[in-house]
């Protein structure tokens, strides 16, 4: 049986290599809520959406890159040699 011709369709797909918010550091008072604006490097990369999470649901909620602070408290885990990108401070 002779062989057959193959195509092959090399796709290049561009990784994220970070992610930059317009802030690196927010505080507010309870009741207060402020919108962080949040860039994905590079620009071309395959992957553009981003998730918004909160440590701690009681303290902060965050959704689409706006925040409202809920209440005061860090915690007893807090360790701000933890924190993986930015920081949020709520005063209370």
């Amino acid at each position: 049986m002779p062989d057959a011709p193959v195509e092959v369709t090399a796709e290049y797909v561009r990784a994220v290599t970070g992610v930059t918010l317009d802030r690196g550091e927010v505080t507010l008072k309870v009741g207060e809520s402020t919108t962080l604006l949040a860039a994905v490097t590079p620009v071309d990369a395959a992957v553009q959406n981003i998730t918004w999470a909160s440590s701690d649901d009681r303290v902060v909620s965050v959704a689409n890159g706006e925040i409202t602070a809920l209440g005061a408290g860090i915690g007893d885990e807090f360790d701000v040699n933890k924190l993986r990108y930015h920081k949020v401070i709520i005063m209370a």
